[in-house]
């Protein structure tokens, strides 16, 4: 159950702990997933841990420590990305981090955006990634691509492409798309190899492209020279 996107006041945490208690009364297999990061907006706002079975913090608002905490205690984590979100003031670690960009999913940025967010994931044990819209309304798809919020955030919120305007009975899926498929088959590999090897086989690799949200690799090479890598280990590990 998706029960809250953002909830950024105080009664909103509340609203969350009343959702979250009527939908586990009702069906208590089922899940409450809220758009928020797993620490606090404010100390003195209600503990939203008992409401809360799947965490998702904007890719700039991720804390390991407290990620890594909500795992251990059963939850799950998710990503999630949208326009441009920096790190917040009430970030545990803001003031190493508040000049730093996490990679934003726009035409604007490199291609390479779209494909290291599953390696990163993988680093902090995130299993899910949210991305707000694949197929949001903008100025012009195919020659002003501009989301307007209320600036304009270029290839925000679309991934496919309207196919009728250039004669496709259906819609074109962006080069950026195609990356993303990439980096989640990246992500296959990373559970094959684990699977025939364990954990210790895949982290030093994802240690070299992936170390956090802020200092990936930028180079596409030396990402594709680690998935061989990650390609020969999981043939040898089948030998």
């Amino acid at each position: 159950m998706y029960l809250w996107d953002e909830r950024n006041l105080r009664e909103n945490y509340e609203q969350v702990l009343v959702l979250a208690e009527i939908v586990h009364e009702a069906v208590p297999e089922a899940k409450c997933l809220v758009v928020e990061q797993t620490y606090p907006h404010k100390p003195d706002w209600p503990d939203l841990d008992p409401a809360v079975d799947v965490w998702c913090p904007l890719w700039a608002f991720i804390d390991r420590k407290t990620v890594a905490e909500k795992i251990a205690g059963g939850d799950e984590v998710w990503s999630y990305t949208a326009l441009v979100q920096r790190t917040p003031s009430y970030h545990p670690e803001y003031d190493r981090l508040k000049g730093l960009d996490p990679p934003y999913w726009h035409i604007d940025r490199p291609m390479i955006v779209y494909r290291v967010p599953t390696w990163i994931n993988r680093q902090y044990g995130i299993t899910g990634l949210l991305y707000w819209s694949t197929v949001t309304r903008v100025l012009d798809a195919w020659n002003n691509p501009a989301f307007a919020h209320p600036g304009h955030f270029n290839g925000g919120g679309f991934l496919f492409y309207p196919g009728v305007p250039c004669g496709i009975d259906g819609p074109v899926a962006s080069m950026r798309l195609k990356n993303l498929r990439d980096g989640m088959e990246d992500y296959e590999y990373f559970a094959l190899l684990a699977a025939r090897s364990g954990d210790e086989a895949v982290k030093p690799i994802v240690d070299r492209v992936a170390p956090n949200w802020w200092e990936y690799c930028r180079d596409p090479q030396s990402l594709l020279a680690a998935r061989r890598e990650l390609a020969q280990m999981i043939q040898q590990a089948a030998k």
